[in-house]
């Protein structure tokens, strides 16, 4: 709308904790509309008047700014607010973070009290705490049939412009815990929707494991990603949870989940850097 942005990110990327090709190319996507410093944190605010006065320093070291603004926004993370519910008188204990501790089935550490959503710290979502507030009412009401919750396949969105979805291990993930894996991707323009719509900057990113085909995490940034991951959380969860599930599926032309199975046929050996050795088998 006209406004004059500028953002500080202490990190190298924008959304740090997506998959770093996401994160890079979201980064930057966002400095080509607006002003972004990362590597850089505030080491003063002030305001006077109408006028923020906000103090960043590179974290490398030497570099400082100072930015004004007529609004500023504070967006650091969330911190849980157990410390005011008075829980010592209760029994239940908290983690180090201070998130409630529960076992597999949410039941605290006093028997009989059950918790979910973000206030035990593992996804905190929405829809997380929806699938666990029915594993919880389960587990307090049919004492003697107890279920785990399982986390399979967990997913979640970024509402920004273009949107971002994931689900399971980033690229970063797999090569730490030295998981043999293969990529497949494919951008949103080389089909035929992507192309109608002018998205020339999604793209689809698939890591599979490579012996058993198996889905370990699937990365998507652009129009309706939101939407497009769910053939790929039921695929996970649901079906055999391999690629064959994705594209064993005749999907329709010209819709956009074409670039789903695009990218699931187009897996390569990340290792090779050549996207045209195709590995689907």
């Amino acid at each position: 709308m006209g406004t004059k942005v500028s953002i500080v990110q202490r990190g190298n990327y924008l959304v740090p904790h997506e998959d770093e090709e996401i994160a890079a190319k979201f980064t930057q996507l966002m400095a080509s509309r607006y002003t972004v410093y990362t590597g850089f944190e505030p080491a003063e605010v002030a305001r006077s008047g109408d006028v923020y006065r906000v103090k960043i320093a590179s974290r490398a070291g030497g570099e400082a700014r100072e930015l004004e603004s007529d609004q500023l926004l504070v967006a650091t993370g969330r911190m849980p607010n157990s410390d005011l519910l008075d829980l010592e008188k209760t029994g239940i204990r908290t983690d180090e973070r201070g998130y409630i501790a529960v076992d597999e089935y949410l039941e605290t550490t006093q028997k009989g009290i059950f918790a979910l959503g973000d206030a035990i710290g593992r996804y905190q979502f929405k829809h997380t705490a929806n699938h666990e507030a029915v594993h919880a009412y389960n587990n307090l009401m049919q004492r003697g049939e107890r279920t785990p919750v399982d986390y399979t396949a967990m997913p979640h969105a970024i509402f920004t412009q273009p949107q971002i979805a994931g689900v399971g291990k980033t690229e970063r993930q797999l090569v730490s815990e030295n998981v043999p894996y293969w990529v497949g991707r494919w951008s949103y323009l080389d089909t035929a929707m992507g192309r109608a719509i002018e998205d020339s900057e999604g793209f689809v990113k698939f890591l599979v494991r490579s012996d058993t085909l198996q889905i370990l995490g699937c990365h998507i940034m652009g129009s309706d990603a939101s939407s497009l991951i769910h053939e790929v959380l039921v695929a996970m969860k649901s079906g055999d949870g391999t690629i064959n599930s994705i594209t064993n599926v005749v999907h329709i032309h010209p819709a956009l989940p074409e670039v789903v199975i695009r990218a699931a046929e187009n897996l390569y050996d990340p290792t090779h850097h050549h996207h045209e050795d195709h590995l689907y088998r």
